[in-house]
């Protein structure tokens, strides 16, 4: 009886692992995407495209969110000029004038990359944190989950977006520390 309930969790750690280990992807079509990552298999409508210019501030933790690359704290470029022409270049420190403001103007950004080239390209980018604060160009597209599988098992969503994931098309290092 011990040796069955023992094969029986090999079993099952196995069948986990190898679901761990399938490849990650993204299929795409013109306003639906399919993701199957780490075991999850996401379906969601995609918003039309949108680009933005942004620093890049700070990287944050996913925590139940499993199927996102990165949760980064960004702000709009054209706000952080507007309180470097307020308050100078001390609006980074934690004590500086200005800081407030920058930090109601911070927005969190939790993205998936759209293909294993623009992870990349991310990856490249996040590496200059937290010692710089890198501007990028980024295309990105709302998501809205419409299925959602962990391991096969059905979630109801209804419609979704979980707390703001995006979809990251694009991403273009304009400058690697923001003056």
């Amino acid at each position: 009886m011990k040796i069955k309930i023992l094969a029986g969790l090999v079993a099952a750690a196995v069948l986990f692992w190898g679901a761990l280990q399938v490849r990650n992807s993204v299929t795409l079509t013109e306003n639906r995407a399919v993701i199957k990552k780490r075991g999850y298999t996401i379906e969601a409508v995609l918003a039309a495209p949108q680009e933005k210019r942004i620093l890049l501030k700070d990287r944050g933790k996913l925590m139940g969110m499993n199927f996102a690359d990165e949760l980064v704290a960004v702000i709009p470029l054209d706000r952080a000029d507007a309180l470097k022409g307020r308050f100078g270049a001390d609006m980074f420190r934690c004590d500086g004038a200005g800081s407030r403001e920058l930090m109601s103007a911070t927005r969190p950004l939790c993205y998936l990359a759209a293909n294993p080239h623009v992870k990349d390209r991310a990856g490249e980018v996040l590496r200059l944190l937290p010692g710089k604060i890198p501007v990028v160009d980024v295309t990105i597209r709302d998501m809205t989950i419409t299925s959602f599988r962990n391991f096969g098992i059905p979630f109801d969503v209804g419609q979704s977006n979980f707390g703001g994931a995006v979809l990251l098309t694009d991403i273009v290092l304009v400058a690697d520390h923001y003056r």
